[in-house]
Parts: structure tokens; sequence; C-alpha cells
């Protein structure tokens, strides 16, 4: 069995990110089931992916794989996962610069970082948000 922690403090992840993840687990033979150490779903089921990462109230969460093709169903999964995360985050940003600009209330901006901030926790989506926010120009005056 090979495990692996994915980035904690998952945002919620939509359908069709989703599908990626279940998409890709497809691919291998052995068994991938995503955990949270209280709960754990067959990555290749849609139906149990969605309800688990349709909600982000895990802490944690890791993948496990075994069979003769665990570490790289594990490798696949960490990337189809961060893709997943990022999509959602992309997602999540062109909405509020939708709903910001151009006439962008400072109060409305503050609320909305201070959100990204709660929400996304991890030093990995640290740089994203800034590189989406540098793409999108959501909290800029530029």
């Amino acid at each position: 069995m090979v495990e692996k922690q994915l980035i904690a403090n998952n945002p919620y992840i939509h359908a069709r990110p989703t599908s990626v993840i279940v998409n890709e687990a497809a691919k291998f033979k052995g068994r991938i089931f995503l955990t949270d150490g209280a709960e754990e779903v067959d990555a290749k089921s849609m139906l149990g992916m969605i309800s688990f990462l349709g909600h982000p109230n895990h802490e944690n969460i890791s993948v496990k794989a075994d069979g003769s093709d665990a570490l790289e169903a594990v490798q696949a999964i960490e990337k189809a996962y961060n893709a997943a995360c990022i999509s959602q985050l992309e997602a999540e940003l062109s909405s509020i610069k939708n709903s910001l600009l151009p006439d962008a209330d400072p109060d409305k901006v503050e609320s909305v970082r201070t959100y990204l901030k709660k929400s996304y926790k991890s030093d990995t989506f640290a740089g994203i948000i800034e590189e989406i926010n540098e793409k999108y120009r959501v909290f800029t005056n530029a």
C-alpha cells in the first residue's frame, strides 16, 4: 500500500474537476482511495468522490493505492487533485472578479482576501493565489 498526504484544507471541488480525478484513477489497475482518516472513498467512484470532495470539511486528505501500479497511481492522483483545487480556485476568483470589478468596494475586496486566506491555508496555494491574482488583477488597482 502506498499513501501520500495531499493538500490540507481542501476547497469544495465541483463535479467537473472531480471527474478528472475519477478518470485518472480509472487508468490504474489497483484500488485507489481518498481518505481523511475518518472516511475513505473509492477514487474510481464518481458519486463517492463528489460526496467526499463536495464539502471542505476535511482537515487532511491522503491518497492510498495498492497493486503493481500503486506508486504511479498515487502520483497521478496527487497531480489531478492539485489541478482540481487550482481549477476550483480559478473559478472562484473569476467569479469574484466579475462581481467586484470595475467598481470594487475596498471593504468587499478585503473581505474576499480574508476568505481566501482562511479557505486556502496551504503554502501550495499562496503562490497560486498570487499568480491568479496577477492574471485576473482581482485585488490590484491596475
